[in-house]
């Protein structure tokens, strides 16, 4: 699993998991910024560019990067005062139309900068491309549907084992360890830690925030039996958290974070729980599938790392057929509304 750094206030607002896309977009807005426009129209560095602006103004920023490729963005949150602004990528796989168009969406058309006269020329090219990319993200997905099957089958192994006594027993060491803060009534927040795309799984690191952190290790599957048992109890005792689900299964929990706690599946904490011990509890068949599991997941990969270069390939196209100075009267249109709307 790949690290990335993370001092500020960044998550995956989206998820390419074991039944397809799925987007975690959903919080109420002031404003929502929808951006349509193809590869190479400027989106993702217009939204870095927003979220810079207003970052040193001291406001809350908030970026989503993309699950695909973790060096573009999804989308910029923007808070203060209570008040909550976002531009996002409405462009497929990530489509997103308005519900309430004027009142609180408003689109920005990036194609609108375009050489149309040029790109005519080169659309045997696009045209190619395009499927190509359509087709490496279609047998990626396929893959990574064959893996959650396996995924499903490990599981039924796991349910019909004795691992949950002992596992319950690390859950209970965990839970021993800190005296969580108790709600006045159930609440979660549900968010993405990591994602799975070109580069594989990749993980953002917790920002370092003055709180206990405790690791879960594991073999890549128990730790997650351990991190369910924790998530379970702490939601039963209506304890305030948040949660970070994994991307490909929203059963699996890669972090929980509580008034006093930081638990994630990780072996970097200051006190570090090893549940690897558990898979003695199994037997061939469960290695022999995390095996099958494992290569499903490589080649979901590979064919995510195809569709990105097919993608850059076309960005190289549109990127030398627009007009930027465009984008640059996009942002400054962007930033003085949303100063307007902050200031009422």
């Amino acid at each position: 699993m790949k690290h990335l750094s993370n001092d500020t206030e960044t998550y995956f607002a989206s998820a390419n998991s074991f039944k397809g896309f799925k987007s975690n977009f959903a919080v109420a807005f002031d404003r929502i910024y929808i951006l349509k426009g193809g590869p190479g129209t400027g989106k993702s560095s217009l939204m870095k560019r927003i979220g810079e602006v207003f970052e040193t103004k001291k406001y809350r920023v908030t970026k989503l990067l993309c699950s695909s490729d973790p060096a573009s963005l999804d989308g910029v949150i923007v808070s203060k005062n209570g008040k909550k602004i976002a531009i996002i990528d409405g462009t497929a796989p990530h489509m997103t139309d308005p519900q309430l168009p004027g009142a609180c969406e408003k689109i920005i058309n990036l194609t609108d900068a375009l050489n149309y006269s040029a790109l005519k020329g080169q659309k045997t090219e696009i045209s190619n491309l395009s499927k190509k990319k359509k087709e490496s993200y279609s047998k990626a997905y396929r893959y990574l549907n064959a893996a959650g099957n396996i995924y499903d089958d490990i599981w039924d192994i796991i349910k019909k084992s004795k691992v949950y006594t002992e596992a319950e027993r690390i859950c209970d060491s965990i839970l021993g360890y800190e005296l969580f803060v108790k709600a006045k009534e159930k609440m979660i927040d549900f968010y993405y830690l990591s994602a799975f795309g070109k580069d594989g799984y990749v993980r953002l690191d917790i920002p370092c925030i003055e709180k206990e952190y405790i690791s879960v290790k594991g073999d890549g599957f128990t730790e997650y039996i351990v991190m369910r048992g924790v998530y379970e109890k702490l939601i039963s005792d209506s304890v305030l958290l948040t949660a970070a689900r994994s991307p490909l299964n929203d059963k699996d929990i890669d972090a929980l974070t509580t008034e006093s706690s930081i638990i994630a599946t990780d072996n970097v904490g200051s006190l570090v729980f090893d549940t690897t011990p558990l898979s003695l509890f199994f037997d061939r068949e469960y290695y022999e599938l995390v095996v099958a599991y494992r290569n499903m997941l490589h080649l979901a990969q590979s064919y995510f790392k195809s569709a990105a270069e097919y993608h850059f390939s076309l960005e190289r196209i549109y990127t030398g057929n627009i007009d930027f100075s465009y984008n640059d009267q996009c942002v400054k249109e962007i930033e003085n509304e949303m100063k307007e709307i902050f200031s009422q």
